[in-house]
Protein backbone atom coordinates (compact mmCIF):
# COMPACT_ATOMS: atom_id res chain seq x y z
CA UNK A 1 0.00 0.00 0.00
CA UNK A 2 0.91 3.45 -1.01
CA UNK A 3 1.73 5.34 2.30
CA UNK A 4 0.42 9.02 2.68
CA UNK A 5 3.02 11.56 1.89
CA UNK A 6 4.10 13.98 4.42
CA UNK A 7 2.56 17.52 3.58
CA UNK A 8 5.89 19.76 3.75
CA UNK A 9 4.25 23.38 3.66
CA UNK A 10 5.17 23.70 7.44
CA UNK A 11 8.74 22.12 7.64
CA UNK A 12 9.68 24.56 4.36
CA UNK A 13 8.32 27.58 6.23
CA UNK A 14 9.83 26.59 9.14
CA UNK A 15 13.48 26.50 7.59
CA UNK A 16 12.72 30.02 5.99
CA UNK A 17 12.54 31.94 9.03
CA UNK A 18 15.27 29.71 11.54
CA UNK A 19 16.66 33.15 12.51
CA UNK A 20 13.68 34.47 13.84
CA UNK A 21 12.88 31.18 16.26
CA UNK A 22 16.69 31.77 17.98
CA UNK A 23 15.46 34.00 20.25
CA UNK A 24 12.41 31.36 22.10
CA UNK A 25 14.14 29.95 24.78
CA UNK A 26 12.73 26.61 26.99
CA UNK A 27 11.23 28.43 29.20
CA UNK A 28 9.26 30.68 27.40
CA UNK A 29 7.82 27.50 25.71
CA UNK A 30 6.66 26.38 28.64
CA UNK A 31 5.20 29.13 29.65
CA UNK A 32 3.22 28.83 26.09
CA UNK A 33 2.31 25.31 27.37
CA UNK A 34 0.44 26.92 30.18
CA UNK A 35 -1.85 29.03 27.81
CA UNK A 36 -5.00 26.62 27.32
CA UNK A 37 -5.60 28.25 23.85
CA UNK A 38 -2.37 27.39 22.74
CA UNK A 39 -1.16 24.65 24.81
CA UNK A 40 -1.86 21.36 22.42
CA UNK A 41 -0.25 23.70 19.30
CA UNK A 42 2.92 24.04 21.32
CA UNK A 43 3.17 20.16 22.36
CA UNK A 44 2.60 19.47 18.45
CA UNK A 45 5.86 21.33 17.83
CA UNK A 46 7.54 19.77 20.88
CA UNK A 47 6.83 16.37 19.08
CA UNK A 48 7.98 18.03 15.91
CA UNK A 49 11.01 18.70 17.54
CA UNK A 50 11.69 15.21 18.82
CA UNK A 51 10.94 13.85 15.38
CA UNK A 52 13.49 15.93 13.64
CA UNK A 53 16.35 15.15 16.34
CA UNK A 54 15.30 11.33 15.64
CA UNK A 55 16.10 12.21 11.66
CA UNK A 56 19.90 11.90 13.08
CA UNK A 57 18.90 8.07 13.05
CA UNK A 58 18.01 6.22 10.53
CA UNK A 59 16.15 3.46 12.35
CA UNK A 60 12.82 3.93 11.08
CA UNK A 61 12.74 8.07 10.65
CA UNK A 62 10.44 8.08 7.93
CA UNK A 63 7.70 5.89 9.65
CA UNK A 64 7.78 8.22 12.56
CA UNK A 65 7.22 11.27 10.42
CA UNK A 66 4.48 9.29 8.47
CA UNK A 67 3.16 8.75 11.76
CA UNK A 68 3.64 12.58 12.87
CA UNK A 69 2.30 13.32 10.28
CA UNK A 70 -0.91 11.45 10.42
CA UNK A 71 -1.65 12.16 14.23
CA UNK A 72 -0.72 15.76 14.45
CA UNK A 73 -0.43 17.32 11.42
CA UNK A 74 -3.69 16.41 9.88
CA UNK A 75 -6.05 16.86 13.00
CA UNK A 76 -4.20 20.65 13.77
CA UNK A 77 -4.83 22.03 10.16
CA UNK A 78 -9.03 20.89 10.68
CA UNK A 79 -8.60 22.92 13.51
CA UNK A 80 -6.47 25.68 12.28
CA UNK A 81 -9.02 26.07 9.34
CA UNK A 82 -11.98 26.37 12.13
CA UNK A 83 -10.21 28.61 15.12
CA UNK A 84 -10.54 32.15 14.43
CA UNK A 85 -7.02 32.71 16.52
CA UNK A 86 -5.71 30.87 13.38
CA UNK A 87 -2.89 32.93 12.81
CA UNK A 88 -1.72 33.48 15.90
CA UNK A 89 -1.45 29.93 16.48
CA UNK A 90 0.15 28.87 12.93
CA UNK A 91 2.73 32.14 13.83
CA UNK A 92 3.42 30.28 17.36
CA UNK A 93 4.11 27.28 15.76
CA UNK A 94 6.05 28.00 12.83
CA UNK A 95 8.47 29.69 15.61
CA UNK A 96 9.00 26.31 17.64
CA UNK A 97 9.23 24.08 14.55
CA UNK A 98 12.38 26.85 13.80
CA UNK A 99 13.66 26.01 17.12
CA UNK A 100 13.14 22.14 16.33
CA UNK A 101 14.79 23.24 13.02
CA UNK A 102 18.01 24.72 14.58
CA UNK A 103 18.77 21.28 16.66
CA UNK A 104 19.57 19.17 13.54
CA UNK A 105 20.35 22.52 11.08
CA UNK A 106 21.95 21.40 7.64
CA UNK A 107 21.66 17.48 8.33
CA UNK A 108 17.58 17.70 8.66
CA UNK A 109 17.77 19.89 5.64
CA UNK A 110 19.86 17.68 3.23
CA UNK A 111 17.81 14.65 4.22
CA UNK A 112 14.65 16.10 3.88
CA UNK A 113 15.41 17.23 0.60
CA UNK A 114 16.23 13.49 0.34
CA UNK A 115 12.79 12.29 1.67
CA UNK A 116 10.79 14.40 -0.38
CA UNK A 117 12.36 13.10 -3.54
CA UNK A 118 12.48 9.63 -2.72
CA UNK A 119 9.28 7.72 -2.90
CA UNK A 120 9.22 5.50 0.58
CA UNK A 121 8.63 2.20 -1.25
CA UNK A 122 11.85 2.76 -2.98
CA UNK A 123 14.08 0.00 -2.86
CA UNK A 124 16.85 0.89 -5.91
CA UNK A 125 16.88 4.27 -7.22
CA UNK A 126 18.63 4.32 -10.88
CA UNK A 127 21.39 6.50 -11.93
CA UNK A 128 20.01 9.34 -13.88
CA UNK A 129 23.37 9.61 -15.77
CA UNK A 130 24.79 6.61 -17.54
CA UNK A 131 27.34 7.28 -20.04
CA UNK A 132 28.02 3.62 -20.71
CA UNK A 133 30.93 1.27 -20.15
CA UNK A 134 34.15 3.01 -19.69
CA UNK A 135 37.96 2.53 -20.33
CA UNK A 136 40.30 4.78 -19.17
CA UNK A 137 43.76 5.40 -19.16
CA UNK A 138 46.31 6.60 -15.88
CA UNK A 139 46.38 9.75 -18.29
CA UNK A 140 42.83 10.12 -18.28
CA UNK A 141 42.34 9.37 -21.51
CA UNK A 142 38.50 7.52 -22.32
CA UNK A 143 36.13 5.70 -24.66
CA UNK A 144 32.61 4.65 -23.91
CA UNK A 145 32.02 1.12 -25.35
CA UNK A 146 27.83 0.73 -25.41
CA UNK A 147 25.53 -2.15 -27.24
CA UNK A 148 21.73 -0.86 -26.36
CA UNK A 149 20.92 -3.96 -27.84
CA UNK A 150 22.85 -6.01 -25.25
CA UNK A 151 22.64 -5.59 -21.21
CA UNK A 152 26.28 -7.83 -21.13
CA UNK A 153 29.05 -6.40 -23.48
CA UNK A 154 32.68 -8.60 -23.98
CA UNK A 155 35.29 -5.93 -24.13
CA UNK A 156 38.22 -6.52 -26.70
CA UNK A 157 41.35 -6.15 -27.13
CA UNK A 158 40.72 -3.67 -29.59
CA UNK A 159 38.68 -1.76 -27.06
CA UNK A 160 41.66 -1.50 -24.93
CA UNK A 161 44.14 -0.67 -27.30
CA UNK A 162 42.30 2.73 -28.26
CA UNK A 163 43.60 4.44 -24.57
CA UNK A 164 47.09 2.36 -24.56
CA UNK A 165 49.49 5.35 -26.02
CA UNK A 166 51.90 2.97 -27.77
CA UNK A 167 52.86 0.84 -24.78
CA UNK A 168 53.48 3.76 -22.32
CA UNK A 169 50.53 3.09 -20.66
CA UNK A 170 50.54 1.01 -17.63
CA UNK A 171 47.07 0.60 -15.84
CA UNK A 172 43.69 0.80 -17.72
CA UNK A 173 40.17 1.26 -15.02
CA UNK A 174 37.04 -0.30 -16.36
CA UNK A 175 33.90 1.34 -15.34
CA UNK A 176 30.50 -0.71 -15.48
CA UNK A 177 27.58 1.37 -14.89
CA UNK A 178 24.02 0.68 -13.80
CA UNK A 179 22.43 -0.98 -16.49
CA UNK A 180 25.31 -2.82 -17.67
CA UNK A 181 27.16 -5.54 -17.40
CA UNK A 182 30.64 -6.68 -18.76
CA UNK A 183 33.26 -9.51 -18.84
CA UNK A 184 36.95 -8.30 -19.91
CA UNK A 185 40.45 -11.33 -20.75
CA UNK A 186 43.56 -9.53 -18.93
CA UNK A 187 46.26 -9.76 -20.01
CA UNK A 188 47.36 -13.24 -18.26
CA UNK A 189 44.17 -14.97 -20.36
CA UNK A 190 42.13 -14.66 -16.37
CA UNK A 191 38.44 -13.21 -17.28
CA UNK A 192 36.39 -11.28 -15.05
CA UNK A 193 32.86 -11.10 -15.68
CA UNK A 194 31.77 -7.66 -13.33
CA UNK A 195 28.06 -7.32 -12.36
CA UNK A 196 26.49 -3.37 -13.09
CA UNK A 197 28.09 -0.64 -10.82
CA UNK A 198 31.68 -1.98 -10.60
CA UNK A 199 35.12 -0.72 -11.57
CA UNK A 200 38.36 -2.61 -11.98
CA UNK A 201 41.53 -1.26 -12.13
CA UNK A 202 44.42 -3.60 -13.78
CA UNK A 203 48.05 -3.24 -15.72
CA UNK A 204 48.31 -3.31 -19.28
CA UNK A 205 50.61 -6.25 -18.47
CA UNK A 206 51.79 -8.72 -15.65
CA UNK A 207 55.05 -7.91 -13.74
CA UNK A 208 56.74 -9.30 -10.80
CA UNK A 209 56.08 -11.44 -8.76
CA UNK A 210 52.17 -10.83 -8.22
CA UNK A 211 49.45 -10.49 -10.58
CA UNK A 212 47.44 -7.59 -9.03
CA UNK A 213 44.67 -5.91 -9.67
CA UNK A 214 41.91 -3.28 -7.71
CA UNK A 215 38.29 -4.25 -7.93
CA UNK A 216 34.97 -2.90 -5.98
CA UNK A 217 31.69 -3.66 -6.65
CA UNK A 218 30.57 -7.81 -7.32
CA UNK A 219 32.30 -9.86 -10.31
CA UNK A 220 32.89 -13.02 -11.24
CA UNK A 221 36.67 -14.34 -11.89
CA UNK A 222 37.93 -16.97 -13.47
CA UNK A 223 41.65 -17.11 -12.95
CA UNK A 224 44.64 -19.02 -15.55
CA UNK A 225 46.58 -20.65 -13.49
CA UNK A 226 50.07 -20.02 -12.64
CA UNK A 227 51.95 -21.52 -9.73
CA UNK A 228 54.55 -19.09 -9.68
CA UNK A 229 52.86 -16.09 -9.70
CA UNK A 230 49.54 -15.64 -7.83
CA UNK A 231 46.60 -14.08 -8.70
CA UNK A 232 45.54 -11.32 -6.09
CA UNK A 233 42.21 -9.23 -6.31
CA UNK A 234 42.61 -6.25 -3.93
CA UNK A 235 39.57 -4.04 -2.34
CA UNK A 236 38.78 -1.36 0.29
CA UNK A 237 38.88 -4.19 3.07
CA UNK A 238 39.39 -7.38 1.15
CA UNK A 239 41.97 -9.26 0.01
CA UNK A 240 41.46 -12.58 -1.84
CA UNK A 241 45.04 -14.88 -3.15
CA UNK A 242 44.39 -17.51 -5.78
CA UNK A 243 46.63 -19.64 -7.66
CA UNK A 244 43.81 -21.10 -10.85
CA UNK A 245 40.52 -20.97 -9.49
CA UNK A 246 37.06 -19.55 -10.25
CA UNK A 247 35.14 -17.53 -7.07
CA UNK A 248 32.97 -14.61 -6.95
CA UNK A 249 34.16 -11.16 -4.97
CA UNK A 250 31.67 -8.64 -3.39
CA UNK A 251 32.71 -5.75 -2.12
CA UNK A 252 29.97 -4.03 -1.24
CA UNK A 253 28.76 -6.89 1.11
CA UNK A 254 32.41 -7.65 2.03
CA UNK A 255 31.80 -11.39 0.54
CA UNK A 256 33.77 -13.87 -0.93
CA UNK A 257 32.12 -17.33 -2.61
CA UNK A 258 34.77 -19.74 -3.99
CA UNK A 259 33.00 -22.08 -6.60
CA UNK A 260 36.23 -24.14 -7.61
CA UNK A 261 39.67 -24.28 -6.59
CA UNK A 262 41.19 -22.84 -3.19
CA UNK A 263 41.61 -19.13 -2.14
CA UNK A 264 43.25 -17.09 0.93
CA UNK A 265 40.76 -14.54 1.62
CA UNK A 266 42.48 -11.80 4.23
CA UNK A 267 40.56 -8.91 5.97
CA UNK A 268 43.55 -6.19 5.83
CA UNK A 269 41.50 -3.71 8.67
CA UNK A 270 43.04 -6.68 11.04
CA UNK A 271 45.24 -8.74 8.89
CA UNK A 272 43.03 -11.72 9.60
CA UNK A 273 43.51 -14.83 7.05
CA UNK A 274 41.35 -17.83 6.23
CA UNK A 275 41.65 -20.48 2.91
CA UNK A 276 37.87 -21.54 1.98
CA UNK A 277 37.22 -24.17 0.50
CA UNK A 278 35.39 -24.93 -2.84
CA UNK A 279 31.29 -24.34 -2.27
CA UNK A 280 32.15 -22.16 0.79
CA UNK A 281 31.56 -18.24 1.15
CA UNK A 282 32.93 -16.39 4.12
CA UNK A 283 31.87 -12.91 5.30
CA UNK A 284 34.59 -10.74 6.35
CA UNK A 285 31.97 -8.30 7.90
CA UNK A 286 30.74 -10.59 10.26
CA UNK A 287 34.15 -11.62 11.34
CA UNK A 288 35.15 -14.07 8.63
CA UNK A 289 32.33 -16.30 8.83
CA UNK A 290 32.21 -19.07 6.47
CA UNK A 291 29.37 -21.01 5.37
CA UNK A 292 28.40 -23.60 2.95
CA UNK A 293 26.62 -22.22 -0.40
CA UNK A 294 24.28 -23.07 -3.45
CA UNK A 295 27.41 -21.31 -5.85
CA UNK A 296 24.73 -21.79 -8.48
CA UNK A 297 23.35 -18.49 -9.28
CA UNK A 298 27.04 -17.14 -9.58
CA UNK A 299 27.59 -19.74 -12.01
CA UNK A 300 24.28 -18.62 -13.93
CA UNK A 301 25.05 -14.87 -13.40
CA UNK A 302 28.41 -15.82 -15.98
CA UNK A 303 26.98 -17.43 -18.19
CA UNK A 304 23.93 -14.55 -18.82
CA UNK A 305 21.07 -15.30 -16.69
CA UNK A 306 19.47 -13.95 -13.40
CA UNK A 307 18.84 -16.85 -11.07
CA UNK A 308 17.63 -16.84 -7.50
CA UNK A 309 16.62 -20.06 -5.35
CA UNK A 310 14.86 -19.10 -2.53
CA UNK A 311 15.86 -15.53 -2.13
CA UNK A 312 14.00 -12.43 -0.37
CA UNK A 313 11.69 -10.44 -3.55
CA UNK A 314 13.81 -7.07 -2.21
CA UNK A 315 16.86 -8.72 -3.27
CA UNK A 316 15.76 -10.18 -6.84
CA UNK A 317 13.87 -6.46 -7.88
CA UNK A 318 17.05 -4.55 -6.57
CA UNK A 319 19.19 -6.86 -8.60
CA UNK A 320 16.90 -6.24 -11.64
CA UNK A 321 16.69 -2.65 -11.55
CA UNK A 322 21.02 -2.81 -11.11
CA UNK A 323 20.91 -4.90 -14.88
CA UNK A 324 18.76 -2.53 -16.36
CA UNK A 325 19.19 0.85 -14.39
CA UNK A 326 15.90 1.14 -13.41
CA UNK A 327 14.15 2.34 -10.17
CA UNK A 328 12.16 0.10 -8.32
CA UNK A 329 9.55 0.98 -5.99
CA UNK A 330 7.17 -1.59 -3.66
CA UNK A 331 3.63 -0.26 -3.44
CA UNK A 332 3.25 -4.28 -1.90
CA UNK A 333 5.13 -3.75 1.22
CA UNK A 334 3.82 -7.37 2.60
CA UNK A 335 5.85 -8.77 -0.51
CA UNK A 336 9.01 -7.46 0.48
CA UNK A 337 10.43 -10.16 2.04
CA UNK A 338 8.48 -13.49 -0.34
CA UNK A 339 11.42 -15.61 -0.57
CA UNK A 340 11.26 -17.23 -4.20
CA UNK A 341 12.87 -18.87 -6.95
CA UNK A 342 13.65 -16.82 -10.39
CA UNK A 343 15.51 -16.77 -13.88
CA UNK A 344 15.61 -14.55 -16.42
CA UNK A 345 18.00 -14.43 -19.41
CA UNK A 346 19.64 -10.68 -19.13
CA UNK A 347 20.12 -10.06 -22.29
CA UNK A 348 16.51 -10.42 -23.51
CA UNK A 349 15.70 -7.15 -21.36
CA UNK A 350 13.68 -5.65 -18.57
CA UNK A 351 10.36 -6.40 -20.66
CA UNK A 352 11.52 -10.38 -20.54
CA UNK A 353 12.05 -10.13 -16.27
CA UNK A 354 8.84 -8.69 -16.02
CA UNK A 355 6.69 -10.76 -17.93
CA UNK A 356 8.94 -13.82 -16.16
CA UNK A 357 8.21 -12.52 -12.60
CA UNK A 358 4.25 -11.97 -13.25
CA UNK A 359 4.00 -15.16 -14.61
CA UNK A 360 4.57 -16.55 -11.10
CA UNK A 361 1.69 -15.00 -9.88
CA UNK A 362 3.16 -13.48 -6.45
CA UNK A 363 3.13 -10.00 -7.58
CA UNK A 364 2.18 -7.78 -10.11
CA UNK A 365 5.47 -5.81 -11.56
CA UNK A 366 5.18 -3.29 -14.13
CA UNK A 367 7.23 -0.39 -15.62
CA UNK A 368 6.13 2.94 -15.51
CA UNK A 369 8.67 4.96 -17.73
CA UNK A 370 12.08 4.18 -15.50
CA UNK A 371 10.72 2.95 -12.66
CA UNK A 372 9.61 -1.00 -11.77
CA UNK A 373 6.33 -0.77 -9.55
CA UNK A 374 5.44 -3.89 -7.33
CA UNK A 375 2.12 -4.03 -6.47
Amino acid sequence: MNKEPIDTDMYEQALDITEAGYGITEEQVNALQHDDSLSENVQMALDMRTEMQLRKNPIDVEERLQKFYKDRIIPSKAHYEDNESSNRSRTLIISLLAVAATVVGFIFFINYKEMVNTDPGSVFVADAINTGISITNEDGKEIVVSNKKKQNISISLNDLKQVINNGETEKIILSIPFGSSGDIQLPDSSIVYMHPGSKLIFPTRFTGDNREVFFTGEAYFKIHHDASHPFIVKSERMETKVLGTEFNINTVSYKTTLIRGKILVKDTDNDKEIIVKPGHQVDIEKGMIVSKVNTEPYEFWRDGYLYFDQVELIDIMKAIGENFNMSVVFHNQQALHYKMRFITERNKGVKAAIEAMNAMNKVTVSQVGNKLIVD
